[in-house]
């Protein structure tokens, strides 16, 4: 080996003591600062900083900053500036709920759709734990009138990027919770008309719904006739 390699090699195996020390100081200044005798723990730091002006003076600047915090010496401020959030979306003051007419003599459940609600309803599927393409999500707060329980989902169509497949979950407490089969439901948008009735667990989906008339959609709920 030439004297330059062998130079070379020992400047290389300083710089690395000199990081491996650097990496331990906040360990062993956390140590000192909480009153523990770190230095058998941390031999091989305590004999380089002995040797090493340079990482010594670093690592007494650090302590000099851990020992006040540890020892409870910094005094709070006395006013904080206040948090910049303007990054963050600011968030609608209220969001609309779907307007619902009373149970007609039809005894028909109707919710009209618009701009407002499917902002809400956009915000509520983002905060659904699903992993399927949800767009959109609709529960009442309070329950419509008949005490209907009620939700609309809204997901993206496996087969066109322009249409939704519309979910309802439909549950009236005035049949057996186990079959909530045959309640009617129609859904209507411009000049397109969907109907169907619910399944046993009270589910009725429409495909291919256009996302574009979703602001319009009307839907129209058939209440069984009251006992």
């Amino acid at each position: 080996m030439s004297e330059r390699d062998d130079i070379s090699q020992h400047s290389n195996q300083t710089d690395r003591s000199h990081e491996e020390a650097r990496e331990a100081f906040p360990e062993y200044a956390a140590a000192m600062a909480l009153g523990q005798a770190p230095e058998g723990t941390f031999s091989h730091l305590a004999a380089h900083l002995r040797d090493c002006p340079a990482c010594r003076a670093e690592f007494e600047e650090l302590l000099a900053l851990v020992l006040p915090t540890y020892q409870g010496q910094i005094a709070p401020a006395d006013s904080y500036p206040p948090f910049d959030l303007s990054f963050l979306r600011a968030a609608p003051a209220s969001l609309p709920s779907a307007p619902n007419r009373p149970i007609d003599g039809r005894r028909r459940l109707v919710f009209q759709f618009s701009a407002g609600l499917l902002l809400s309803m956009q915000a509520a599927a983002s905060a659904q734990p699903t992993r399927g393409p949800l767009l959109y999500r609709y529960a009442p707060a309070r329950q419509p009138p008949g005490d209907v329980g009620l939700t609309i989902d809204i997901f993206a169509s496996e087969h066109d990027p322009a249409c939704g497949d519309v979910q309802l979950s439909v549950d009236l407490p005035s049949c057996d919770p186990f079959d909530q089969s045959g309640t009617r439901v129609r859904l209507l948008a411009g000049d397109q008309e969907w109907a169907g009735s619910t399944s046993a667990t009270g589910m009725a989906t429409f495909a291919a719904v256009p996302l574009d008339l979703l602001a319009q959609l009307r839907v129209e709920i058939e209440l069984p006739a009251e006992q």
